[in-house]
């Protein structure tokens, strides 16, 4: 992605195409939401 590798160990892509649908999006948006919540009571989360 042509970016600092730190920044990019962090970072999450997502792609859209013509076929990705709602579905897809807002499968995507709920699991991203249940990760964030898990990670949320990481230490590490509160720096």
């Amino acid at each position: 992605m042509g970016i600092d590798q730190n920044l990019a160990v962090g970072s999450i892509r997502i792609s859209l195409g013509r076929d990705t649908s709602r579905e897809d999006i807002s499968d995507v948006v709920n699991s991203l939401i249940e990760v964030l919540e898990q990670l949320n009571g990481y230490p590490s989360a509160l720096h």
